[in-house]
């Protein structure tokens, strides 16, 4: 591993901007820091990913609907999960500048049937709070004239100088992804979200991500959830930071026979396929505490 100085020269001479983190100090007595099933077994674990250093990381599940997909077709099992993760900087001076995060869920028994991620919100390409700067740029543009007289060669520098004035306009963007992780063969069994900081403006990725997922399910068996999440932080914060490897989290267990939690809303568990999952998922940019201490979201 490099050491924090041979990082800050790297970045020094512009080579790096940034690289990805997993959000766990390092330290010779740090012992097991992974997220851990407690007990062995443990179903449908609330805490799914907890990292905290010079950033604060988390993703917890917020409400699991196990059911049917459609009350008019009883083959067809479904499941609806909803995730809330946070990404937030402890220190002023430092920003978190994209995050990955991704699910992908399986048979807990080898040979069983994978669940297939159906849909997702957010889904898509997303821009939040666009920005436009205004920037300038000077050019110019030289040139030689000569002429001969007598066999004497004259000669002028001609320049010509050109002001361009253009709008950067950059944002904060968000993007859904389905797909598939792990084998190239089957249907998708992958949840995955990318967040990504306006690069112009420098403000880091939204503070906090709630979002939505729907599976179709074939049998009434176990199935589990290994999530992934990586982390890119600015260079001042990958500099004076050692971190090392993160260790795997335990996978989140998930039982069919489990009642709907419910936290958010009371869910039609024979109609599950009807759930509006774009209006249960949100991004938030920032909380801003008015003069009345009230909390005020930004979202999206």
């Amino acid at each position: 591993m490099s050491t924090a100085t041979e990082r800050l020269a790297a970045d020094a001479d512009g080579t790096r901007s940034g690289f990805d983190i997993h959000l766990l100090p390092h330290s010779e007595h740090e012992g097991n820091l992974r997220t851990e099933n407690y007990p062995a077994g443990q179903l449908q674990r609330e805490d799914i990913v907890r990292r905290q250093g010079l950033m604060n990381v988390s993703c917890i599940l917020e409400d699991v609907a196990h059911g049917y997909y459609s009350d008019t077709n009883d083959d067809k099992l479904a499941t609806v999960i909803i995730l809330s993760s946070r990404f937030e900087s402890l220190h002023n001076r430092h920003r978190i500048k994209r995050v990955e995060m991704s699910l992908t869920f399986s048979a807990k028994e080898s040979g069983g049937s994978d669940p297939v991620v159906l849909a997702i919100a957010p889904d898509g390409f997303f821009s939040v709070q666009p920005t436009s700067q205004p920037e300038t740029l000077n050019t110019t543009v030289g040139g030689t004239a000569g002429a001969g007289a007598f066999g004497v060669e004259v000669s002028a520098n001609l320049q010509q100088e050109r002001t361009v004035q253009r709008e950067i306009i950059d944002m904060t963007k968000v993007q859904g992804i389905i797909h598939t992780a792990g084998r190239n063969h089957g249907r998708p069994n992958t949840a995955q979200w990318i967040l990504r900081e306006n690069g112009t403006a420098e403000t880091g990725v939204p503070t906090s991500m709630q979002a939505a997922i729907l599976l179709e399910r074939s049998d009434m068996l176990e199935f589990q959830a290994h999530c992934a999440m990586t982390v890119t932080t600015d260079w001042l914060a990958s500099a004076f930071s050692a971190f090392k490897s993160d260790p795997k989290d335990d996978p989140v267990f998930f039982h069919p026979d489990c009642k709907a939690t419910s936290k958010l809303k009371i869910y039609n568990t024979d109609n599950l396929g009807g759930e509006n999952l774009a209006a249960l998922s949100r991004v938030t940019v920032t909380t801003v505490l008015n003069d009345t201490n009230r909390v005020e979201n930004q979202q999206y």
